[in-house]
């Protein structure tokens, strides 16, 4: 019998506003102790940010993550799952897309108070 998003949710999803610095998003990670925040504008998810954006979109190019914003960096096309959806129907939908994360789309309409997958974030193809 195949399992629901639900079963594997741990915690509370870590939230942050968008005019934030990289470097607080990494501070409230490792607060956290998660890979990924929920970005928030007014109220409402802007997005998704994650350890690899950092890498990626911020380190790797060089950039000061004290002067960044999260709005210059963070996924905002997001696939979402269900927290009812199959864990099997999750990991193909991960698959189909190419991403290593994907947020239960319960976390992207009333992201504050609920729990999150441990990997959340499914970016856009590169």
């Amino acid at each position: 019998m195949d399992c629901k998003v639900k079963e594997l949710i741990k915690g509370t999803v870590a939230t942050i506003d968008v005019n934030s610095t990289v470097s607080q998003a990494a501070r409230k990670m490792v607060s956290h102790q998660t890979g990924s925040v929920v970005v928030t504008d007014s109220g409402q998810v802007a997005g998704f940010f994650t350890e690899r954006d950092l890498l990626e979109r911020v380190v790797d190019i060089g950039r000061d993550a004290q002067q960044v914003r999260l709005g210059e960096v963070i996924t905002r096309d997001l696939i979402t799952v269900s927290q009812d959806s199959s864990c099997t129907e999750a990991l193909r939908l991960m698959n189909e897309n190419e991403c290593r994360q994907t947020p239960r789309d319960d976390d992207t309409r009333s992201h504050s108070s609920n729990a999150g997958l441990q990997y959340r974030n499914c970016p856009e193809k590169r």
